[in-house]
């Protein structure tokens, strides 16, 4: 029950007091919480491009494929799978279609994706344009000398070397100019991506 003459609520003194700490914990958490803003778009990039990879080698692996499926590199900002087999009948075996000709057949194409605003692959000291997938999920380095894995023939599709491809895969480097930033996606032999 309330008292006569008692008037119930916070006095003056107990609202500042909250409104101190409040701003106090604001002024404390808002470095961290813009720093978790100024990292979220890279980090995004890279699981982005790790999800796509990841779709890529499984149509490879889902479709089983003969000749692969490529992931390139379309701009500094862009990039997409095109899966080389046939996949609409009269399927020919013999002759591996160049790029263009699999970015123009909807069958064969994925989407053409575009990294967040912001973020651009690393093109410097890159070596390729692009890697190849196949059907046990593996990865290649498309080249001229490697019959089982050849070196992959633009067409009229518009490439750009943004892939640092070795023996022992693909490094895939992504930078934030406006911040400094960078990330690493990495494709083992054996198919694995891994984000750094």
């Amino acid at each position: 029950m309330n008292r006569p003459g008692k008037a119930s609520g916070f006095s003056l003194i107990e609202l500042l007091t909250v409104a101190g700490i409040i701003a106090l914990a604001a002024a404390i958490s808002l470095p961290y919480i813009m720093e978790y803003v100024r990292t979220s778009r890279i980090r995004s990039a890279a699981s982005e491009i790790q999800a796509e990879i990841q779709t890529a080698r499984g149509r490879a692996i889902a479709r089983n494929v003969g000749f692969g499926v490529v992931f390139v590199a379309l701009s500094s900002t862009s990039y997409q799978y095109l899966i080389e087999d046939d996949m609409v009948p009269p399927i020919n075996a013999a002759t591996r279609p160049d790029l263009g000709t699999l970015a123009d057949d909807d069958a064969q194409r994925g989407q053409v994706r575009q990294l967040p605003i912001g973020v651009e692959f690393e093109l410097g000291g890159a070596n390729d344009s692009g890697f190849r997938i196949d059907r046990l999920g593996a990865w290649c380095d498309p080249t001229s000398s490697n019959p089982s894995c050849p070196a992959l023939v633009p067409g009229s599709l518009s490439v750009v070397n943004a892939f640092v491809n070795s023996t022992s895969g693909t490094i895939i480097r992504l930078k934030q100019p406006s911040t400094g930033l960078t990330r690493q996606v990495t494709i083992s032999t054996g198919g694995r991506v891994l984000v750094q």
